[in-house]
């Protein structure tokens, strides 16, 4: 079976394109995925292009857009956030002294914005619903 193949079956069975923290084969589709999306799509052989057409299609019925690479940074830095929770056992904070921690805060607050205002995918709102609220360091609660 091709990569090309892998992804339509993958896409068809789970909806969305596989993520770097889906782990194992998941993981090496999406490396495979980054190289070959851009430049190297020119050079495709007219059967490899008809089934990444296929996987292109089966996301558009989803609401998803294959070709459009920013759907797929918002959910590396959901990665980056969820490897975060996983690690330091709560979500980053805004406020942080360190950079990265920081970073991802602010990332993750603006999220909740976007959320309130509407502007979240079903997938990202369902994602985010999971994310917990932390309060800054300094904060008791009742205050």
């Amino acid at each position: 079976m091709s990569n090309y193949e892998r992804l339509l079956s993958w896409v068809l069975k789970y909806g969305r394109l596989p993520r770097k923290s889906d782990g194992g084969r998941a993981a090496s589709l999406r490396r495979w995925i980054d190289g070959e999306r851009g430049e190297n799509l020119l050079r495709l052989h007219l059967e490899q292009r008809r089934l990444l057409d296929l996987v292109a299609d089966a996301l558009r019925v989803r609401g998803q857009n294959f070709w459009e690479p920013r759907q797929e940074k918002w959910w590396q830095h959901a990665d980056e956030v969820e490897a975060f929770l996983r690690r330091e056992g709560q979500p980053p904070l805004s406020s942080s002294s360190d950079t990265y921690e920081k970073k991802l805060g602010k990332w993750l607050s603006k999220q909740r914005r976007r959320n309130r205002d509407g502007r979240l995918d079903t997938e990202q709102r369902g994602w985010l619903r999971h994310v917990p609220v932390r309060r800054n360091r300094g904060h008791k609660p009742g205050q």
